[in-house]
C-alpha cells in the first residue's frame, strides 16, 4: 500500500517517542517491518533528535513518510540555524555528534538541506531506504562492525 502521510509535533524530548509509534504505524500499514522498519525508526529517531535539540526558536518539527513499493522516504524538518553538515567522528568519550554517521548507517540514503551557516531557515533530513526488487522486507545496509 502506498502511503503519504505527514504531520507536526511540539518541539519536546517526548515527541520523539510520540513519532516512533506514529512512523512505526505507518510503516506497518506500507507493508514495511522487521529489521527495516527498525532501521528506518532509529533513523528518523535521531533526527528528530535533532530537531528537538538544535531546532531554536521553532516550536515544532514537521514529518513527512512517503513509501510505494520502491522507496520509503522519511523527511523531518525544523525551522533553526543553518549549520555544514558533515559527518564526522566524534572525539573519544563525546556525548554527542554521531547523528549523522548513525543515520548514514541505517538507511540507504541520508539527504541534508539547510540554510547556510549562522543563517534562519528551514532544515530538512530527508532519509531514504530502498525497497529494492527482493521485497520490503530485503535486507539492508549494515552498521560497520569494528573490535
Amino acid at each position: 500500500m502506498d502511503v503519504d502521510i505527514s504531520f507536526a509535533l511540539p518541539r519536546r524530548t517526548s515527541s520523539v517517542s510520540v513519532m516512533r509509534d506514529r512512523v512505526g504505524t505507518v510503516l506497518r500499514t506500507a507493508g514495511i517491518g522487521g529489521d527495516r522498519a527498525f532501521r528506518l525508526l532509529t533513523a528518523a529517531s535521531e533526527a528528530c533528535a535533532n530537531a528537538v535539540e538544535h531546532g531554536e526558536p521553532a516550536r515544532e518539527f514537521q514529518v513527512r513518510v512517503q513509501a510505494d513499493a520502491r522507496r520509503c522516504r522519511i523527511a523531518v524538518s525544523h525551522r533553526g540555524r543553518g549549520f555544514v553538515p558533515v559527518p564526522r567522528t566524534p572525539a573519544p568519550g563525546a556525548e554527542s555528534g554521531r547523528g549523522l554517521l548513525l543515520m548514514d548507517g541505517l538507511v540507504s540514503d541520508v539527504r541534508v538541506s539547510t540554510p547556510p551557516p549562522g543563517r534562519q531557515g528551514r532544515t530538512t533530513v530527508l532519509l531514504t531506504e530502498d525497497l529494492g526488487p527482493w521485497g520490503r522486507d530485503a535486507p539492508g545496509p549494515r552498521l560497520p562492525v569494528t573490535s
